[in-house]
């Protein structure tokens, strides 16, 4: 039986792909070396950062310096022009199901955003001696 560190690891690495082969975000440096993304706000920053007012101690203008799970299996839903519908589609269903799997091994919640893998586990250990 895989641990759930491993399972953690192997469903990250799994996204992780998805977003390098598909970059339904058209994650991209700008004019001036910021990264930004398909989502459309004035301050260039990616979505992550806007959509949640800046409340994760680990955006940098390069983007996450962390290993996060739930915010690895997260997209705000921006059309991508680059892709097509069928690329698009077929990238959500793999997302989707990765989501599924995490969410049915308790790896991934709402809860979660913004927090290392070690303040995630961290946190699922509380929680299950609580109970």
């Amino acid at each position: 039986m895989i641990s759930k560190s491993k399972l953690y690891d192997l469903i990250y690495d799994k996204a992780d792909r998805l977003f390098k082969q598909y970059n339904p975000c058209n994650i991209q440096k700008d004019n001036n070396g910021k990264i930004t993304c398909s989502y459309k706000h004035s301050s260039n920053r990616l979505c992550c950062h806007v959509i949640f007012n800046g409340g994760c101690k680990y955006y940098s203008e390069n983007g996450c310096t962390t290993q996060c799970l739930p915010c690895k299996l997260y997209y705000c839903g921006a059309k991508p022009k680059h892709l097509s519908h069928k690329e698009y589609d077929i990238f959500r269903k793999k997302i989707q199901a990765l989501r599924s799997e995490s969410y049915q091994e308790n790896l991934s919640s709402f809860r979660f955003y913004f927090m290392s893998k070690k303040e995630i586990f961290r946190r699922l250990n509380s929680v299950s001696k609580s109970i």
